[in-house]
């Protein structure tokens, strides 16, 4: 029987060939009974070369040698750490992860340290927390190299403790089947037996075959060789062409301004790339399977496993932007002819005769999406991983602009379509409401040919139709203000803005018949972001330029700030008329074209993204893009945990200018089969005077004296439907703050969809309770959870659990503080969490500004 030192030399010769394992092919070991056993148990290496097969073998007991806690601090290295940071070095994590093979063993040891973490935590090595790093550290503190002889034992000793365990597997292999081991005893492995009724080899094919195999090969070798390099040579002219023709295009995106002369002579070298692209995908794809069994291969053996999904991907964006340019080509020519922007009726024009170049661009985008999907991005070489990875957040876009383009010539009036109407709720953020603030006004917008064709502006109070039986307003606001019907300045009870469109769209019929296409939301700060682009603005009757600035105090002196209340009762039907001329100031400088369009739509994805501008809009296309992105305003709770925090100042005030909120929301995952959480909000009220709060109607003109009230909110927590409220700490209410005169005693309302405006979108449990806050007074509210199983998810790839979580912010609001703890279980080791927190003592810490919605990921392994 063999002993370890026997065997060493054949195992060292087998592992020095581990960048090329074709050479192992036919190696007696690749025959032996603990590698024929370890590809029974693993399928996907049927298909493998024996050499890839054995190696794939060794490499798995060299795993079973790693230690199975952190390296030993002291003044010695630790030996067992050591030596298999030597050994992956040196054979397996070249072979295992495509690194490069170090050219010594004093080189290997240089390499100890990123060969230990890659074999630990078995993914990308950039992610990694630093106390990660730091824990698993070898040699990083070393100031000098270790003499050759440590590092000499360390590779001797390891190499008898792998074969130490390939004898003893092979012994037991070779017990419990009564076989021979071609390891322990090569001798006694009988060779592959003849039939005896095989006439002589001279008068047989294959006799004919063995005398001239030589010949025969090198003639195949040679017509291989021929067709190979033939093909490989007009590959690789057509790789260099298409790599050419990128540079050239990004020379022109990186030239800042970009003429209408440039684009184009953009446009033939686009033509050039799509058919360099289309032709170099066409040669490869046959050898798809090829470029697929070459993954081991060091540096470049990913980008060959991937190749015809980067191509897919590649030749399908190239098409889309190809087609993309096609349709404005004759627009861009004349521009660059006549030095003049089209008309819009023009561009409209030419989007509806380009339907299906678009559809077939939108097809071809959705195919490299697809590719994209396929792709192993982590296994790409370290030239193309960054290009990729620099492309990833465009892609999205790209595939809802390519969506959206179609659909401009219907939203925008074109002629096929007719002029289209939109109703537009104007919020008041001062007194906030579930989708952005109180209706202090509305507004219909009719567009035909790209053009605003009819406006008109009207205070919220004025489009209500008493002929008509309105439907029952939500039960809040009978109850605390006496409102039992839904009129439209209330119709954005829900915080899921679809709903609230709904209603708005609804009840506004019962004032005008004309249907609308659309919804659209705006506030106060959105007015302020636009005026940064479309102002100054001048207005009869106001001093100075209304800009960004002063734009607040402008609206708030407007509505009769400093009036006596006889002159305030004269002008109050004409208090809001000054949102006609502030708008059609705005469309003025809008439609002169003397603004920044990059400016402007910076701005309204700003909105977008922060829920100061809500859009809900009729035409399916759009409406989907709009919903993917989370500006259409929808309650979108995602895999894992969910909270929304809503505000509803039910108060007959402006008291939020002065009521500020925090968010504290703790999560315990100590036990992951029983995830609980709290959350504790923070109402501070900074309001002046200590008057004691008296809840009623707007009792004065006085904008300030609103402003400076007790604040009347009824409070929705949103989380996902099957959360458990197991306690809460809520205020009880005294009956002569309150209109009703009832005392209301702390409590938590389970809500329901019963109402006529359902409280619960798909998915989600609401829990609301009513509160006021004194002048200068804080409140905290709190609420207990028990959370469902299935905020966490196991990841057995990675042998990790997952925690996440979706914050989602309420319309209107302003930057919330929120502090989120989050508190693992006692054992559990930090792998990543995004956003980046801190992490100290079992708890991940973690304070942001909710100013748009926040996805939350904590991901740690068990040990």
């Amino acid at each position: 029987m063999k002993s370890p030192t026997e065997i060493i030399p054949q195992l060292k010769e087998i592992l020095e060939k581990a960048a090329t394992p074709a050479q192992l092919d036919d190696h007696p070991w690749a025959q032996s009974l603990c590698v024929r056993q370890f590809v029974h148990s693993h399928a996907e290496l049927n298909n493998q070369r024996a050499g890839n097969q054995l190696l794939a073998t060794l490499s798995s007991f060299f795993r079973a040698t790693m230690p199975s806690i952190p390296p030993r601090r002291g003044k010695r290295l630790d030996t067992a750490w050591g030596q298999f940071g030597i050994l992956g070095a040196l054979y397996f994590a070249p072979f295992e992860f495509n690194t490069t093979r170090p050219t010594s063993l004093l080189d290997g040891w240089g390499r100890i340290d990123d060969v230990i973490l890659r074999y630990v935590f078995g993914r990308n090595l950039s992610d990694l927390p630093l106390a990660e790093i730091e824990r698993y550290r070898l040699v990083g503190d070393e100031i000098e190299t270790a003499p050759k002889s440590t590092v000499s034992g360390w590779h001797t000793k390891g190499l008898e403790r792998l074969a130490a365990a390939l004898i003893q597997r092979e012994q037991n292999l070779s017990a419990t089947s009564g076989e021979s081991s071609p390891i322990l005893q090569p001798d006694q492995v009988p060779p592959p037996q003849e039939s005896e009724n095989q006439p002589p080899e001279r008068n047989t094919l294959r006799g004919f075959y063995r005398r001239y195999r030589r010949e025969f090969w090198f003639g195949i070798a040679a017509i291989i060789f021929i067709l190979v390099g033939w093909k490989s040579w007009r590959v690789l002219s057509l790789y260099r062409a298409f790599r050419a023709d990128i540079r050239e295009i990004q020379t022109y995106a990186e030239a800042g301004e970009i003429s209408y002369g440039t684009l184009v002579e953009v446009g033939p070298l686009l033509t050039k790339t799509r058919q360099d692209i289309v032709s170099l995908r066409n040669h490869v794809a046959p050898f798809g399977w090829a470029g697929r069994l070459m993954g081991w291969l060091p540096i470049y053996g990913g980008d060959l496993a991937n190749a015809e999904y980067l191509l897919d991907m590649a030749a399908g964006l190239v098409i889309a932007g190809d087609e993309g340019y096609r349709t404005v080509e004759p627009i861009l020519m004349e521009m660059a002819t006549t030095g003049e922007q089209p008309e819009i009726p023009e561009l409209l024009a030419a989007l509806e005769a380009a339907q299906p170049t678009l559809a077939f661009a939108q097809e071809n985008v959705s195919q490299a999406l697809q590719a994209y999907d396929q792709i192993d991005v982590a296994s790409l070489s370290p030239k193309s991983k960054p290009l990729l990875e620099k492309a990833e957040p465009y892609l999205p876009f790209l595939s809802d602009g390519i969506s959206i383009l179609p659909a401009i010539p219907k939203i925008a009036g074109g002629e096929s379509y007719g002029p289209q109407t939109y109703l537009i709720l104007l919020q008041n953020e001062d007194e906030i409401r579930a989708t952005g603030g109180f209706i202090t006004a509305v507004a219909t917008v009719t567009v035909g040919q790209g053009e605003i064709i009819a406006y008109k502006v009207e205070d919220s109070y004025e489009v209500d139709n008493f002929s008509r039986t309105y439907p029952l307003a939500p039960w809040q606001l009978d109850y605390y203000m006496y409102g039992p019907r839904l009129l439209l300045r209330d119709s954005n009870w829900s915080p899921d803005f679809p709903t609230s469109a709904m209603w708005a769209e609804h009840v506004y019929s019962y004032y005008s018949a004309h249907s609308v296409d659309g919804v659209v939301a705006l506030d106060q700060e959105f007015l302020r972001q636009l005026l940064t682009v479309l102002g100054p603005i001048d207005l009869d009757g106001f001093p100075e330029p209304i800009t960004a600035d002063n734009v607040m105090a402008f609206m708030r002196a407007a509505r009769g700030e400093g009036l006596t209340e006889e002159e305030w009762r004269e002008v109050w039907d004409e208090r809001k008329n000054f949102m006609g001329p502030l708008a059609q100031a705005l469309i003025n400088n809008f439609q002169s074209g003397d603004i920044s369009f990059s400016a402007l739509s910076q701005v309204i994805l700003q909105a977008l993204d922060s829920h100061h501008l809500l859009l809900q809009i009729d035409e399916p296309a759009l409406a989907a893009v709009l919903a993917r992105q989370g500006w259409d305003g929808a309650l979108q709770p995602s895999d894992g945990d969910f909270l929304m925090v809503v505000d509803s100042n039910i108060g007959f005030n402006k008291a939020n200018v002065v009521t500020e909120k925090e968010l504290n929301y703790f999560v315990d995952l100590s036990d992951v089969q029983q995830p609980q959480a709290s959350l504790q909000v923070l109402h501070t009220n900074s309001a002046n005077g200590s008057e004691p709060c008296q809840h009623g109607s707007y009792n004065t003109h006085d904008y300030t004296n609103l402003i400076h009230r007790c604040y009347w909110n009824y409070l929705r927590i949103y989380k996902l439907a099957d959360t458990i409220l197991t306690g809460s700490d809520t205020p009880s209410i005294p009956a002569e703050w309150l209109l009703r005169g009832e005392d209301v005693p702390a409590r938590v309302d389970i809500l329901d969809n019963s109402g006529m405006v359902a409280e619960n979108p798909a998915g989600l449990q609401a829990f609301g309770t009513m509160t006021v806050v004194p002048r200068g007074a804080e409140l905290r509210t709190g609420f207990e959870f028990e959370l469902p199983q299935r905020v966490l998810f196991f990841d057995e790839a990675t042998n990790t659990w997952n925690y996440r979580l979706k914050i989602q912010k309420q319309a209107g609001a302003a930057g919330i503080p929120v502090r989120l703890q989050v508190h693992l279980p006692p054992t559990a080791n930090l792998v990543q969490a995004h956003p980046p927190g801190e992490y100290q003592d079992g708890i991940w810490l973690l304070d942001l500004s909710l100013k748009t919605d926040v996805e939350i990921l904590v991901r740690w392994q068990m040990p």
